[in-house]
């Protein structure tokens, strides 16, 4: 299955954003398979949670690599189960995507809490160093905060605005 990256390393990276009154999400595209006809794509959502209607703003952060036939889409969001296709620097695109991505969601809907955690429970160490560049991320839109304690073998991480 051969990846072709159809985005440039450092930028710049187009990221279509879709808005509701819950929920942000930015989409980018990221490359194509050149034997099957498959595309993928970031994405980087910023949900609201519970309570609705209260006076401060609660959201999550997540993300994931869509890979999508135009019939059927798949979302992964561990990156063991990317390994088939996303290699080397390619890898870290993707990750850069993810980072600038968040941080735009966050500057232009400015919650007041925002979270983020893992799906996967006991997750490597390459995974949680990926998540720790999101926080940056985060902590770079204005807010503070880092890694709580883990639950359940998930790491969580909680911010708030400055």
């Amino acid at each position: 299955m051969p990846f072709v990256l159809d985005v440039s390393e450092g930028g710049p990276f187009e990221i279509r954003l879709l808005r509701n009154k819950f929920e942000i999400i930015g989409i980018a595209p990221l490359g194509h398979d050149d034997v099957r006809d498959i595309s993928y794509s970031v994405q980087v959502s910023l949900m609201q949670c519970p309570p609705f209607d209260g006076s401060i703003e609660r959201t999550e952060l997540l993300f994931s690599l869509v890979e999508s036939d135009g019939d059927t889409t798949k979302y992964f969001d561990d990156g063991r189960a990317t390994t088939s296709f996303l290699v080397g620097q390619n890898r870290r695109v993707a990750l850069d995507i993810i980072r600038l991505a968040a941080r735009q969601l966050l500057e232009e809907r400015s919650p007041d809490v925002v979270t983020m955690s893992t799906v996967q429970k006991n997750p490597p160490e390459k995974a949680l160093a990926k998540y720790r560049t999101v926080a940056a991320a985060v902590q770079a839109a204005g807010y503070v905060g880092g890694l709580g304690d883990a639950y359940d073998g998930y790491r969580i991480w909680m911010f708030v605005k400055k």
